[in-house]
């Protein structure tokens, strides 16, 4: 409710009681389309607000358990341990690496689990962190969910999503907008790609 005032309440006591600011959020306020298309013919089976997912409690934790350790652990680099602003210490870009996005679906290791009965619920760690972030997220994002008939569910995303690309001042008071000028390094998926690309080359 209160975002919704605040988006859409731009009249003159608004503009007034906020000392003028008010006009100028509205005027800043981007129109956010859909990542899917719904349709009208689509039916309604449930429908809820994220912010009462902030909220959600569960009252009987499940003990976890390592199912499979996959990959390996480069040696980590104890100079990133002392940067500071007077000690820096270059990123250097990672030639040798591939990143692969890889969706629920087409990972080998769950296909692995779910075959030998392992679980119920199966999702990548980007999907998992999409939903746990839920409340706070403002770009738009939707998931497939898959359901096998022995009941198991497969959590998984489109391949046009961004799911594995991260954001930058996503819950800003101003956050990045669009812009059709392909020279802007400011857009939302320039940045997202910039702040990616540093993560990535990091982790190495």
């Amino acid at each position: 409710r209160t975002r919704r005032r605040n988006n859409w309440g731009g009249g003159r006591g608004f503009g007034r009681g906020r000392g003028g600011r008010g006009r100028g959020y509205y005027n800043s306020r981007v129109d956010r389309q859909a990542s899917v298309a719904v349709k009208a013919e689509w039916t309604v089976v449930d429908e809820f607000e994220l912010s009462k997912w902030a909220k959600i409690r569960t009252p009987d934790i499940p003990s976890e358990e390592d199912l499979l350790w996959c990959g390996f652990l480069d040696q980590y680099n104890d100079l990133y341990d002392k940067v500071n602003t007077k000690s820096n210490v270059s990123l250097r870009r990672t030639e040798t690496k591939d990143f692969y996005f890889v969706s629920t679906t087409d990972d080998p290791v769950v296909e692995k689990l779910a075959i030998e009965g392992a679980g119920q619920v199966f999702a990548t760690d980007a999907i998992l962190a999409h939903l746990m972030a839920s409340p706070r997220s403002v770009y738009p994002w939707d998931i497939v969910v898959q359901k096998l008939p022995n009941g198991v569910l497969f959590f998984d995303k489109r391949d046009s999503s961004q799911f594995d690309f991260l954001t930058v001042s996503e819950t800003a008071n101003i956050p990045p907008t669009p812009n059709e000028d392909a020279d802007n390094i400011n857009t939302p998926e320039k940045l997202s790609l910039e702040a990616t690309t540093i993560n990535q080359n990091f982790t190495q």
